[in-house]
């Protein structure tokens, strides 16, 4: 296991690099939340039952790439592990990545943890990777991760008619973006 750091800190939460690692019982918690239908109907990406051992395996490959940052995210309070956040892959030629994050404890849903991730990783790759752009998508049914994206600056960029399955049927997706002077902007507004 890595050395354990608090790597970006927030109001409520710290984002922890993953390959810092787990502690034992967390990866329990995790494989429990990747296989919740009511946690990853949202995703886009957990469709099939996952193990602990894939997920050991998936944080090995996401942090051995240059173009990734992959984040648990605690509490501030008890260091209690609640999720994960990634960036990447990032296009380092045009300075733009994605983002995503899974809030999967369900206490915590709901209580602005999204948002403060969420502007923890615009912060960070605005301004400790020079970033240009950072996006995310989300389907047109999880209206909290919407309205959590709004809060944090995102805007909605596109609509794209049933593109994804979800809850038995097709949803749109909804492609959501920042640029860097929008963000630097924000921040002194």
């Amino acid at each position: 296991m890595g050395i354990k750091r608090n790597f970006l800190i927030g109001e409520k939460v710290y984002l922890q690099s993953m390959d810092a690692g787990l502690y034992d019982n967390e990866y329990q918690d995790w494989v429990n939340w990747v296989n919740d239908d009511e946690i990853v109907d949202n995703t886009g990406t957990l469709y099939l039952p996952t193990t602990e051992e894939a997920l050991r395996d998936y944080i090995k490959v996401n942090t051995n790439k240059h173009n990734i940052a992959f984040f648990a995210i605690r509490l501030k309070e008890n260091n209690d592990f609640i999720g994960t956040t990634k960036i990447g892959p990032i296009d380092w030629v045009n300075r733009k990545a994605h983002y995503g994050r899974l809030i999967g404890n369900k206490s915590y849903i709901g209580k602005g943890i999204g948002t403060e991730v969420a502007r923890l990783i615009l912060g960070y790759g605005f301004k400790r990777l020079n970033l240009h752009w950072i996006g995310t998508g989300n389907f047109s049914n999880n209206i909290a991760s919407i309205k959590s994206n709004e809060k944090a600056g995102l805007k909605k960029l596109a609509v794209i008619p049933n593109q994804v399955w979800s809850n038995g049927k097709y949803v749109d997706r909804v492609i959501m973006g920042i640029t860097s002077e929008e963000y630097f902007d924000s921040q002194n507004s």
